[in-house]
């Protein structure tokens, strides 16, 4: 997960993961801190998504 200066704010999988997947994020960063309402971008292999955090 990355805000959108860029910054990595957590990483959800270390490594490859085949198939289909549900992504489901808690809006916490790195140290379980939980991150101001915003827009985030969700960085896969194969796809960029783009999300918001609704407080």
């Amino acid at each position: 997960m990355f805000d959108l200066s860029g910054k990595l704010v957590k990483q959800l999988f270390k490594g490859q993961v085949n198939g289909w997947h549900d992504v489901v994020w808690d809006g916490t960063g790195a140290n379980q801190e939980s991150l101001p309402a915003g827009v985030y971008v969700c960085k896969t292999n194969e796809h960029v998504m783009k999300l918001m955090k609704v407080e």
